[in-house]
């Protein structure tokens, strides 16, 4: 496109200098038609100057010149004169227009020595231009092959470049996680350091209660081996006796006085044997009252642990319930906004666990005396007895339903697991305690919550509500506690 810019601009020099030629041959022709005029006019002058001077001399000879005739003829000879002088004026001028279009003539004829040598170079220029065109050509022939190329080349660089993109997110999002475990890793050494502290507590308790027990079992034992020993010892006493008494009575029927010791012993020994019941009797009573102590001690830490997640939850918008009694944490899964047939945690399901579970974790951990009793931490899963938008009897052996709902809670449940100590819900205190004690688990419609009498179901669920159905049970386990 570049080499034909040279065309255009020659094309229009031409055309300028077509355009100045014809002028000065109008302006030539011009000139020529005044010269012709004014020679004319003079000539017209000069015969009537001659005739008139012939009239006023013939009249000068006759003495005929009238006054008027004289004072006319005074000013056409002062106007002829004036017409004169610019005749001559206008004959200077015309003889240097001449002399300017002599040399017009002769620059007119250098500019066509000019113009057809620039005609001779414009075809020569044009020949190297059709050489040039078949060259660019050939050049932007090649030029879009190399721009396929270089296309090619680019796509490929961009998909490479992507390649590295996806390597360095992929590193930078392992190295976040592996930033995320070693964070985790320091918070669970420290926790469990401070477990082991807590743990060297509880040991230290524990023995006393283990030295305590080992005392009541060891006195049981004894009350056992001496009710044993008492036991055979009268056996073999009544043994004895009886023995005796056959030989006795083989011997004489008369020696009752020696039967009497024997039946005052006999007495004696019983009364021991009844003795050594009732101190077994007592020691079994107080065992089972340690076991009750104990169990009661368990239920006012449970009762303990429900009133501070009462009172942590008050004003927070928590949408859960507080077992006052297992201090079990109960949250609807229609709270948790899970979508139909979805383990996918919606954003107010991460609200509500964000504000939910610091107040939980601070509850189990945050006295060391509590967090040493925490055995395990349950996050249970539980469905609606529904499949397929219809009722489906729990104790009923559909395999296709309790598989899908045991599968479907089991990864709610664990959704909530690793959103709670996943790097997305941030630090909180006591997490890596509450990481090492928490497991999760599915029940599917197994466990349905039963609707109350009179009052109408909202869903298809039988004797069944299915509201408080569809939950998440957060529970924890004491030590040394049955479940």
């Amino acid at each position: 496109m570049a080499n034909r810019a040279p065309r255009k601009e020659s094309s229009h020099e031409g055309g300028n200098f077509w355009t100045s030629y014809s002028d000065l041959l109008l302006g030539l022709s011009v000139i020529f038609l005044v010269l012709f005029f004014f020679s004319t006019l003079r000539a017209g002058v000069e015969q009537l100057k001659a005739k008139i001077t012939v009239e006023d001399s013939q009249n000068f000879l006759k003495g005929k010149v009238p006054e008027s005739l004289a004072k006319e003829q005074q000013t056409q000879r002062e106007q002829l004169k004036k017409n004169l002088d610019e005749l001559n004026q206008q004959r200077v001028q015309l003889a240097q227009s001449a002399l300017q279009a002599n040399q017009a003539m002769k620059n007119l004829e250098t500019q066509q020595q000019l113009f057809d040598s620039m005609m001779k170079q414009q075809a020569e220029q044009a020949a190297v231009l059709r050489t040039v065109t078949e060259a660019n050509e050939k050049l932007e022939r090649s030029k879009k092959e190399t721009s396929q190329e270089l296309e090619d080349s680019k796509k490929a660089q961009l998909r490479l470049q992507a390649l590295v993109q996806s390597n360095d997110q992929k590193l930078a999002t392992l190295q976040e996680q592996l930033s995320a475990k070693q964070k985790l890793i320091e918070e669970a050494q420290t926790a469990l350091k401070e477990k082991n502290r807590t743990l060297a507590q509880f040991d230290q308790e524990k023995a006393a209660h283990a030295r305590t027990r080992e005392d009541l079992e060891r006195l049981h034992e004894e009350s056992q081996r001496a009710l044993k020993a008492t036991l055979e010892k009268e056996r073999q006493a009544k043994l004895s006796v009886e023995a005796r008494l056959s030989r006795l009575q083989a011997q004489a029927a008369g020696d009752q006085e020696q039967l009497s010791g024997i039946r005052k012993k006999l007495a004696e020994t019983e009364q021991a044997l009844n003795q050594a019941r009732a101190e077994s009797a007592r020691l079994i009573a107080s065992n089972h009252a340690q076991g009750r102590k104990l169990a009661s001690l368990d239920g006012e830490l449970r009762k303990a642990i429900a009133k501070n997640l009462v009172k942590g939850f008050e004003g927070s918008g928590v949408a859960a319930t507080v077992n006052p009694t297992s201090g079990t944490l109960i949250v609807s899964m229609d709270a948790l906004q899970f979508p139909n047939g979805s383990a996918e945690l919606s954003e107010t399901a991460k609200r509500q666990l964000r504000n939910l579970i610091p107040t939980y974790a601070k509850s189990l951990f945050g006295e060391a005396s509590r967090a040493g009793r925490i055995s395990e931490i349950r996050i249970s899963g539980h469905a609606s007895p529904r499949f397929g938008f219809n009722y489906v009897d729990p104790k009923a052996a559909d395999h296709t339903a309790k598989e899908y709902n045991l599968d479907l809670s089991r990864r709610r449940s664990q959704a909530i697991v690793d959103f709670l100590f996943g790097t997305e819900i941030g630090a909180y205190p006591h997490k890596a305690e509450m990481r090492i004690y928490t497991r999760s688990e599915g029940f599917g419609h197994n466990h349905p919550v039963r609707a109350p009498a009179g009052i109408p179901a909202a869903e298809p669920c039988g004797p069944y509500d299915c509201a408080k159905s569809r939950r998440v049970e957060i529970s924890f386990q004491l030590k040394d506690e049955k479940r």
